[in-house]
């Protein structure tokens, strides 16, 4: 073996040895001019011996401009200067590996740099984001021993709701409070929560009884909803959204002014502002009535295909169809439709970009507020959109029309992935021992 073989195999031994955050700074300027490289040196960690090769990791990017982007999203004028004059760190925009030790992780909130997670054994546990990424414990919150199901940021008050395996309601301040404390019976009623989903001004819980609940800040789009709008003072009240009696809603889902609800026999269902064509359906805003819907109206653009997932964007909508096809419509200006184009706004349409997977088909799908992500059969994923904040992942700030496969996860299985704001989230596990 050479003298130049054994330095380099020796570099490598020591780079490994070391817990690595994200890609390394001093390859910057040697990658530039092929930044797609960049990820090999992402797939790099070290690991404990007593250490499962399939460990759970959550990989979190995104949020580069500002730690508080989640509450307050850049504007497009603001975003195309950080696109087009700002000398951005490329390590900001590449995946970041969280050395959390919060074992199989089900579900992730984010809110001003703080992590909220929920185990699978039920645990909710607290994360700060500071500048040693990865190295600070969670903490996890006092909640009696209650098991949970799931969590949601509201955006009243900005508070953690909690919900048990039983459908009890717990709430929590999202990053001062310790303690999960039961919600009052005088606000939730008797109802037992089985799912919610919040947006940046309402929320939606299905309760296991099979009712639709929904609250917020507004009704100025029917986005609650509950038939007509309601008076301010009546909005932070849960009440009952008007959804078929003859058909069990499976999954409900929000945009900032729209909602979505997946149905049990596949059919999606919206309600709200259709100011970007959002709710799916071929009624053009523009016209008279048009531009709102205060009940739940079935989405035509599907025909009979059966629904397995949704996901609503600020102002876009996903649909995942049971063969592994994906619908999308709504706002579109950042790219985050897939329809190869940077169009305002869409009617709904397949992202036939996706009939040249060779991977698998699309199992998962998560939006943000201007981008998608979408997740294969085998584990790959896939971004698109916007991405002035780092959020797709690609190495770049610019955004894509067409989804990209985030090549920094080469060798890293997903399991799922986590949007909302301007940043991204997986839990999975490294498939092969070499690359840790």
């Amino acid at each position: 073996m050479s003298w130049k073989i054994k330095l380099v195999a020796a570099t490598i031994a020591i780079s490994c040895s070391y817990k690595v955050s994200y890609a390394e700074t001093v390859v910057d300027e040697v990658k530039k001019k092929e930044p797609w490289n960049l990820f090999s040196w992402f797939s790099f960690q070290s690991k404990d011996e007593n250490e499962a090769v399939k460990a759970t990791r959550l990989l979190f990017w995104g949020s580069l401009n500002d730690p508080s982007s989640t509450t307050k999203h850049l504007d497009e004028e603001v975003a195309s200067t950080h696109i087009s004059k700002t000398s951005v760190s490329r390590k900001s925009t590449l995946p970041r590996i969280a050395q959390v030790k919060c074992p199989d992780i089900q579900s992730v909130l984010y809110w001003k740099s703080s992590f909220a997670f929920l185990s699978k054994k039920g645990v909710v546990s607290l994360f700060h984001v500071d500048d040693a990424f990865g190295d600070s414990e969670p903490h996890q919150l006092e909640s009696g021993n209650v098991a949970f199901r799931g969590i949601a940021l509201s955006p009243i008050g900005q508070k953690l709701l909690a919900w048990s395996q039983q459908g009890e309601l717990f709430g929590a301040e999202f990053s001062e409070s310790a303690v999960l404390n039961k919600v009052s019976r005088n606000w939730i009623g008797e109802h037992k929560v089985d799912h919610i989903h919040c947006g940046k001004s309402h929320c939606l819980a299905l309760t296991k009884q099979g009712v639709v609940l929904s609250w917020g800040l507004s009704d100025s789009f029917g986005q609650l909803g509950r038939g007509q709008v309601t008076s301010e003072d009546n909005c932070e009240t849960p009440g009952v959204v008007v959804v078929p009696k003859d058909i069990r809603v499976q999954k409900v889902c929000c945009g900032d002014a729209h909602s979505a609800f997946l149905m049990e026999d596949g059919s999606v269902w919206t309600c709200g502002s259709n100011q970007w064509l959002q709710l799916g359906n071929k009624e053009e805003p523009w016209k008279d009535g048009n531009d709102y819907r205060p009940t739940p109206q079935r989405v035509q653009g599907i025909g009979q295909r059966v629904a397995t997932d949704i996901a609503c964007g600020a102002h876009h909508t996903l649909i995942l169809i049971k063969d592994g096809t994906v619908y999308s419509c709504g706002f579109g200006r950042w790219g985050q439709l897939g329809h190869h184009n940077y169009a305002q706004l869409s009617y709904l349409s397949r992202i036939s970009w996706l009939d040249g997977l060779r991977n698998g088909r699309i199992r998962d799908i998560a939006a943000g507020s201007n981008h998608s992500c979408l997740v294969t059969t085998d584990g790959k994923l896939y971004s698109l959109g916007a991405n002035f904040a780092g959020q797709l992942g690609i190495g770049t700030l610019q955004p894509s029309a067409i989804p990209r496969l985030v090549k920094g996860l080469d060798h890293f299985h997903v399991e799922k992935v986590f949007c909302s704001g301007d940043w991204t989230a997986v839990v999975g596990f490294f498939e092969d021992s070499t690359n840790l």
